[in-house]
């Protein structure tokens, strides 16, 4: 899943039972019909450990941010209702406002990932991304 979206409200931020810090956040993105009119879509979207750290540290309500993840399904039972979830599980994420407005202005592309204080968090880092696209 890949998604650009605003943060509707700041992260909340926890720590699991085992210990791992988890932050939860809410993304909107906006979608125009026929006649023009605009509705909004919320994502419920979840960092674990660094990721979560990342996002508690750089991440607030009205952030433009692009992320990819996995969606995770899930259901629970409560007085006897069943709800289903679903929720993204966020392992790439970048405020949008740290990225070249268009791609005549943006650097190469490196093939490994930066470090910590960089703009983005992937916890796919030090892997090649050549390593990870299926063509």
């Amino acid at each position: 899943m890949t998604l650009c979206g605003i943060i509707g409200r700041d992260p909340e931020v926890r720590m699991s039972n085992g210990g791992m810090k988890v932050a939860n956040i809410s993304v909107a993105t906006n979608k125009k019909d026929k006649e023009g009119k605009e509705t909004t879509q919320w994502h419920k979207c979840v960092g674990f450990a660094k990721t979560a750290e990342y996002i508690e540290s750089h991440m607030k309500k009205g952030s433009k941010v692009f992320l990819e993840g996995e969606m995770q399904y899930g259901e629970y039972e409560k007085e006897g209702v069943k709800t289903l979830t679903a929720k993204i599980v966020v392992n790439v994420i970048a405020k949008m406002e740290d990225m070249p407005a268009d791609r005549d202005s943006a650097p190469a592309p490196k093939t490994t990932r930066p470090g910590p204080g960089s703009n983005y968090y992937s916890q796919s880092q030090g892997t090649d991304l050549e390593e990870e696209l299926p063509f």
